[in-house]
């Protein structure tokens, strides 16, 4: 199960997309685990966590949250400015799944089969 960190300024918008990420994942069988939180929670929130998504409002400072994060050995994402739309929570589970697909072909990265675990490193591209 890939766990997933939605961060914006102050934590409410991105509670109401992983609210909605969450609801998304469940019903087209994404293993996800999604949580919300604010940038200046940040550090203590990252732990244990695969991916953090970005909220586009903080792109200016998106260069310092992904070095951040990658000290935790996660990997950061810059959602578009469409996840406030109707559409956002879509446009936020593609934004992962096209930096790494979920469903992996071939060996897991770690774990088994029926524990398939991608760590942060196998988010990069090459």
């Amino acid at each position: 199960m890939r766990r997933v960190l939605v961060v914006c300024g102050a934590g409410a918008s991105s509670t109401f997309l992983a609210h909605r990420m969450r609801r998304l994942a469940t019903e087209s069988d994404q293993p996800l685990t999604v949580e919300a939180g604010s940038e200046s929670d940040l550090e203590a929130l990252v732990v244990g966590i695969d991916v953090v998504l970005v909220g586009p409002h903080l792109a200016s400072r998106f260069a310092d949250i992904e070095r951040a994060v990658a000290r935790e050995g996660s990997t950061a994402l810059l959602l578009p400015a469409t996840v406030y739309s109707s559409t956002g929570a879509a446009d936020a589970l593609r934004t992962i799944t096209e930096a790494a697909p979920l469903h992996p072909t071939g060996p897991f990265p770690t774990g088994s089969p029926s524990d398939p675990t991608i760590l942060p490193h196998d988010l990069i591209k090459e």
